[in-house]
């Protein structure tokens, strides 16, 4: 079979590499980090950071008193559409009307907030791989091909189109923060850390730590902010506007499953993933509706006949681990298997399917990327806004650095151990490959 995102993948870096060399003058390379230096954005960023006038918070409060409407009118008269529409703009209106600095406080309790959060996850997820079987790491690489449990295989395309607009709307918002405070932004541009593309913006780092910490907060917090405002968006755009309009496009086909939990009846059952399921006892079952409407009642040591794509399957029940009074078999990344209808050309289709799988990227790899930048590291974000707290607190630089560095090294052993199960697939994908 023809792998298409290494023949994608071959052609952009080939074509990058070209232009490289022919602009080589214009790059500052450091190690595996090249950056291409410009002044793009910056007016732009200027002008957003004065957007407190009384004209623009006036229109700002108008949209969001019309959105808040519109999204009435689309309850009432169960219009989705007119509900993503009315949610989309009145997160514009309210980013219009609220003033920037209210937007960077809030940006940086919201941060804070996502700090505690994934460092939760981490913590937990840590404990879960030593004492749980079969548990799944918190921490995942971002890269073309890799399977992350649950969601379907990133393509090339998505995920360099995924990761170009993260940074671009992660960058910019840290400029127009910059500028709100009068932080001068000497550059922007694009980059590449190894074959991952980057955007970037360049504030004064000496005009940085000389400003105030409410302003340097919110300097740090604004580029997860406007990823997490993004990830917003991008929700409230699928669900309500992209999925109904699927409806004339595609068809419920069945339940697409792709793995087993291992020593569990459905990994014994001789079924092989990933298989499609039709029905459950003799029961229809060709959206995630009718799947839960008719698994949900199924108690342990039942006997349960499977329709799927590969046939039919009877399989008996054990325990759910998680709740003693219900039937499991083990299955697990449920998704809806879907075909497009006969009046509707493959193209549409496969466009269509193209487009939403673009969105569903966009979404989790700026809630993901957003989050990882809020963990005490280092030079990120997150480790940056530790940093300033932390001398806030201690208000003596050798203690604020020595918890910083404690906490950064622990972030890092936690990071280390969720990366442990991916390390090991790509140490047997290698092996394979050479045996």
């Amino acid at each position: 079979m023809v792998n298409f995102d290494l023949i994608f993948a071959l052609i952009f870096y080939g074509l990058i590499l070209i232009i490289f060399f022919k602009t080589r003058k214009r790059w500052e390379v450091h190690g595996i980090l090249a950056l291409f230096k410009t002044k793009i954005g910056i007016s732009l960023m200027n002008k957003l950071a004065k957007k407190d006038t009384k004209p623009v918070i006036l229109f700002g409060t108008f949209i969001s008193i019309v959105s808040i409407i519109i999204i009435f009118i689309g309850i009432s008269f169960s219009k989705t559409y007119l509900i993503g529409i009315g949610g989309i703009f009145l997160t514009i209106g309210l980013l219009m009307a609220m003033p920037i600095k209210i937007l960077g406080h809030i940006g940086v309790a919201l941060g804070f907030l996502g700090m505690a959060f994934i460092f939760f996850i981490l913590i937990k997820s840590s404990f879960s791989l030593f004492l749980v079987e079969d548990a799944q790491p918190s921490v995942a690489p971002v890269l073309p091909g890799v399977k992350i449990p649950g969601l379907p295989t990133l393509s090339f395309w998505h995920w360099i189109i995924s990761i170009f607009l993260l940074a671009i709307v992660h960058e910019f918002s840290h400029g127009i923060l910059a500028r709100a405070y009068n932080l001068n932004v000497k550059s922007s541009g694009f980059g590449f850390l190894g074959p991952i593309l980057l955007a970037f913006v360049e504030p004064d780092e000496k005009q940085v730590a000389k400003s105030p910490q409410k302003a340097q907060l919110s300097l740090f917090a604004a580029g997860p902010f406007a990823n997490f405002i993004f990830a917003l968006l991008i929700v409230l755009f699928s669900l309500f506007i992209l999925a109904p309009f699927s409806q004339s496009i595609f068809e419920y086909d069945g339940i697409t499953i792709s793995g087993f939990i291992p020593d569990y009846p459905a990994e014994k059952s001789g079924l092989k993933t990933p298989f499609v399921i039709k029905s459950v006892n003799g029961v229809q079952t060709l959206n995630l509706l009718e799947f839960i409407n008719t698994t949900q009642n199924i108690k342990p040591n039942q006997k349960i006949a499977l329709m799927t794509d590969q046939g039919a399957f009877t399989v008996i029940t054990t325990t759910d681990p998680n709740n003693s009074s219900r039937g499991f078999i083990g299955i697990q990344g449920l998704t809806q298997k879907t075909k497009t209808k006969e009046n509707v050309s493959e193209f549409v289709g496969t466009s269509f399917t193209w487009v939403s799988l673009l969105f569903m990227w966009l979404f989790f790899i700026n809630v993901g990327v957003g989050l990882f930048n809020l963990l005490p590291l280092g030079p990120i974000d997150g480790g940056r806004m530790f940093y300033v707290v932390a001398l806030k607190i201690f208000k003596n630089e050798n203690k604020a650095k020595k918890v910083w560095m404690f906490a950064m090294y622990f972030v890092l052993f936690l990071i280390v151990i969720n990366f442990i199960p991916w390390l090991t697939k790509l140490v047997t994908f290698i092996t394979k490959l050479f045996t």
